[in-house]
């Protein structure tokens, strides 16, 4: 069975448009670099910190457009929102 699912995902993957791979390296760069922004504040969320004058607020890291996506921000509330468990929004 995992070699019938391997193989057709390797068959879908090998019929994607020509940059796919550079596609997939971008992604793999900016969800690095958002990962080392966030991993402070998660650190500090997972700590229970309550101070939230130890966090600031107003830093952002800017992710530069690309072919694939428009410049955009991420900030320290982006983080924040990244941790909450879905079953806050409900």
């Amino acid at each position: 069975m995992f070699q019938h699912f391997n193989s057709s995902l390797w068959q879908q993957i090998s019929s994607q448009y020509e940059d796919f791979w550079a596609e997939l390296h971008f992604f793999r760069m900016v969800n690095s670099k958002v990962g080392h922004f966030c991993k402070p504040i998660m650190s500090l969320i997972k700590s229970n910190v309550t101070d939230t004058d130890m966090i600031s607020w107003l830093s952002r890291l800017e992710i530069q457009h690309s072919p694939w996506n428009q410049q955009f921000s991420v900030t320290t509330y982006d983080c924040l929102l990244m941790v909450i468990h879905e079953e806050v929004f409900r």
